[in-house]
């Protein structure tokens, strides 16, 4: 699991801890999560970070619970699987936040796990533009 700052032109590795799993530690198991809050914790003992980017991978009721809890701002994937409430609805983000025809983004206020977060959809076309 890798931490770096980034300023969107520079990216500064400055904490890195290995993963390993439950076959391999069974006794003192961390999960992605848990090695992310350690990292998360020394990071903000030392820098002032104003957000927190994160893959997929950590958008877990507990990541987010944690995050919130703290007051850090993030922005990260979540998968569509996810069950969120968003305008009264309750269900998958796949089901609950779509996209109408010809629409590439759309985003509303909800909730997961009883936590207040904004989701935005993306459609992602790839464009090509000749030069001649």
């Amino acid at each position: 699991v890798n931490a770096m700052l980034s300023d969107g032109q520079m990216h500064i590795p400055i904490n890195s801890v290995p993963y390993f799993s439950q076959d391999l530690t069974p006794v003192d198991h961390k999960t992605k999560t848990d090695v992310a809050t350690d990292i998360i914790n020394d990071v903000f003992k030392s820098t002032q970070v104003k957000r927190i980017l994160a893959d997929a991978h950590y958008a877990t009721l507990k990541m987010i619970k944690y995050l919130s809890d703290f007051s850090i701002d993030f922005l990260m994937k979540v998968p569509r699987n996810r069950v969120v409430t968003i305008d009264g609805v309750s269900g998958t983000l796949k089901n609950v936040l779509r996209l109408k025809k010809n629409n590439r983004i759309k985003s509303a206020k909800g909730t997961f796990g009883g936590i207040e977060c904004y989701f935005m959809l993306l459609r992602y076309v790839m464009e090509i533009q000749f030069i001649s």
